[in-house]
């Protein structure tokens, strides 16, 4: 075998990327010398290559040096009859040390049916010419190619050609189909065509007088769209969703026309090609919904943030999380709960003497005295009002307030000694610290109309030039 057959006969190449830990692999481009494509008389037989020779600049497949696409006049697939893509042997993913990624190049028509392995999955360069948006899919699925076999003649059969492919081996192979012309066939089309005047839709192939997806699936009815072989409902396929090829990608379904994520999940990277990529429910930067953040102290709890323990979001802003942090008198085991005089915060909350004790916050008319139980302050002489104060002498509690009785007065406000002092002297006539001798009222502490009042009993108890009316004590 020449040096060229031996070249050809490579049955697969794998070439190491060394970004991205992927490995190309270019299907068993393995040739024969002289096979011959379809000739003049019809018989149908493909050829590869007719010369048998390496053409110039082709490498037979094999990339190397670094660049991915080989010699620009190369062929990725062999000679599969001319040349496609215009430059099915470009460098189609750029400078090969760039973006890592996985896979490492980009797909486009020029290389579509180039086999690549990553993370041992095998992908092929398809080109979706509904779309015409290239992308690496897994082997096995359709392909278009600028050039697919011509239809030709075997006696009363047309055979044809499908106008989409199968990537396989690094190619975009096609099978052929038959069809038996009553009319007879010449130069692959039947007498009396069917097909005549007949106008498929998108990505169908008129066949004996009907419309086939593709050249051999189903004649797509409304509101179906024929993409590749099949017929589908780009209304609600989640595979092609508007459009052919269009992924709704993981966790989502396609309603009309759109891609909508199911509950609960959320496309907050605004990309479908990963789906709705985050868990709503449980994810502290989109809780609930894309970009509400919990932040500090604070987690994602079925859809809502929630403090972490001993803290508390008291300000109402998720914007700072949960910036209080608990345990104090004004802010015990959540946000703004006070304890009353006396109390201890504790782990639950406002107690009255501590762990164990009541809490007499929540009662406004009781009190905490030293605890654990809370006391009803409102008449209780002994421990009256919020201070637990005990009235003592000539005092009682009336409505959480000690008030004298009688004729006695708290006039040195202390009630230790409960209401010491009596108003019935000039110095406290009636009320602490109203003095008579100093007034013109009079200077006698004088009892009229039920409480005492400075005034007279006679003229004498008056400032000069005045009289005392002894009717009503008062000085005139």
């Amino acid at each position: 075998m020449s040096a060229t057959g031996q070249l050809r006969s490579l049955g697969l190449i794998l070439l190491v990327c060394l970004f991205g830990g992927c490995n190309l692999v270019v299907g068993d481009y393995s040739k024969q010398d002289g096979a011959a494509q379809e000739d003049a008389d019809g018989s149908g037989v493909t050829e590869k290559d007719v010369d048998g020779d390496v053409d110039p600049g082709d490498d037979g497949g094999i990339l190397s040096d670094g660049d991915s696409g080989g010699d620009p006049g190369g062929d990725p697939g062999g000679d599969p009859g001319g040349d496609p893509g215009g430059d099915p042997g470009g460098d189609p993913g750029g400078d090969p040390g760039g973006d890592p990624g996985c896979p490492p190049v980009v797909c486009s028509l020029e290389n579509q049916c180039a086999a690549v392995v990553c993370d041992q999955i095998n992908y092929v360069c398809s080109y979706d010419e509904a779309s015409e948006d290239p992308e690496w899919i897994i082997e096995g699925s359709v392909c278009y190619d600028d050039n697919p076999p011509a239809d030709y003649c075997d006696g009363d059969r047309r055979v044809y050609y499908p106008v989409v492919g199968v990537c396989s081996g690094g190619e975009c192979e096609y099978e052929g189909q038959t069809e038996i012309c009553e009319n007879g066939c010449e130069s692959g089309v039947c007498q009396g065509d069917p097909c005549g005047g007949i106008q498929c839709d998108s990505g169908e192939v008129c066949v004996a007088g009907v419309c086939k997806c593709g050249g051999s699936g189903l004649d797509c009815d409304a509101p179906q769209t024929c993409c590749g072989t099949i017929c589908v409902n780009t209304t609600n396929d989640p595979g092609h969703c508007g459009s052919c090829n269009n992924s709704c990608g993981q966790n989502a379904n396609c309603e009309d026309s759109s891609c909508i994520c199911t509950n609960p999940w959320g496309n907050c990277d605004g990309s479908w090609t990963n789906g709705c990529e985050i868990n709503l429910r449980t994810n502290p930067d989109n809780c609930d919904e894309c970009g509400l953040a919990c932040n500090e102290n604070a987690y994602c709890a079925a859809r809502e943030c929630t403090c972490e323990e001993g803290w508390g979001n008291c300000n109402v802003t998720w914007d700072d999380g949960c910036e209080r942090q608990l345990g104090s008198l004004t802010n015990c085991s959540y946000c703004n709960e006070v304890c009353d005089l006396n109390e201890t915060c504790t782990e639950d909350g406002c107690r009255c003497g501590g762990v164990g004790g009541a809490n007499c916050a929540g009662d406004a008319q009781s009190y905490c005295c030293g605890g654990p139980n809370c006391v009803n302050n409102t008449n209780n002489d002994f421990a009256c009002g919020s201070d637990c104060v005990v009235c003592n002498d000539h005092a009682d509690c009336i409505t959480g307030q000690c008030t004298c009785t009688g004729n006695w007065g708290d006039c040195n406000d202390d009630w230790s000694d409960g209401c010491e002092s009596e108003l019935d002297t000039p110095l406290n006539c009636g009320a602490c610290d109203t003095n008579c001798i100093d007034t013109n009222e009079g200077k006698k502490c004088v009892f009229y109309a039920s409480h005492y009042k400075c005034g007279c009993q006679t003229v004498d108890d008056c400032p000069l030039s005045m009289n005392c009316n002894t009717a009503i004590y008062e000085c005139y």
